[in-house]
């Protein structure tokens, strides 16, 4: 879709920046929308329509097929193994390019990018291609159950149970505690066990530096978030939005090469 109004840019900025960015760029929106114009450039974008309950919370990315601006660089070994931390590789699976994405399960445009199986498939069709989902409280407390749960399902369950968490995590939006511990006694996961991990400060301290680490690193702003990392050559870049498949595997291509 084109942005084709002043209406349609604000909103596809209105779901990909924080209240602090939209402050800065609210100024420049007609300017900007001029340039695009004047260089005959249009995006794709996710749809923004608000929903009266969950707008003004949402810190999501919308999709940008021309994905300028996109970060780039080099990590170390060291620093790829402290991004991936405790979390399993989808389906156990290790490849040389790594997916590594950020959501948060309340997040419409993580689910919808969860939905439509992008990630799995780029697993599945890709032998080089491993996938690493890191579970963040990006609205606070409502989603601080899901991300404290999701990682004590990577301490416990492994990439099965881990995986399989994610799957109810995205279908329940659970957002209590309660809530947490149904979906993990519904996968098999000691409850004990994980009920202990899910009131643990250590969990919660090493949850919530998981997507601060990563915006210092790669700049990011919202979920759902992709990092696309060589993890030979430690080259990487970033995906900021629920992209379609055809987009992850150009920029798979680029950071493969």
């Amino acid at each position: 879709m084109q942005y084709g109004s002043q209406a349609n840019f604000e909103a596809y900025f209105d779901a990909r920046m924080t209240p602090e960015v939209r402050q800065q760029i609210d100024k420049g929106i007609s300017e900007t929308i001029t340039q695009l114009k004047s260089q005959g450039g249009a995006a794709d974008t996710a749809n923004t329509t608000k929903e009266e309950n969950t707008t003004k919370e949402e810190n999501t990315t919308a999709q940008d097929s021309s994905a300028q601006g996109s970060q780039s660089g080099k990590l170390t070994q060291e620093e790829i193994a402290g991004f991936i931390g405790s979390t399993p590789n989808f389906a156990d699976k290790q490849g040389n390019i790594l997916v590594l994405s950020y959501v948060d399960f309340l997040c419409s445009y993580c689910k919808k990018l969860h939905e439509a199986g992008t990630l799995e498939q780029l697993s599945q069709e890709n032998e080089d291609v491993s996938v690493v989902l890191k579970s963040i409280p990006l609205f606070w407390e409502q989603s601080e159950a899901g991300a404290h749960g999701a990682y004590c399902a990577a301490q416990f369950g492994g990439a099965e149970k881990y995986y399989a968490y994610v799957e109810k995590a995205f279908s329940k939006q659970a957002t209590s505690e309660s809530d947490v511990i149904a979906l993990a006694k519904e996968i098999g996961l000691d409850e004990a066990q994980f009920s202990g991990c899910l009131s643990s400060a250590d969990t919660k301290s090493a949850v919530s530096e998981i997507f601060p680490a990563a915006s210092r690193k790669f700049e990011l702003t919202g979920t759902p978030a992709s990092v696309i990392i060589n993890t030979k050559t430690g080259k990487y870049e970033v995906i900021p939005g629920a992209y379609p498949k055809s987009y992850f595997e150009e920029v798979i291509k680029k950071v493969r090469g």
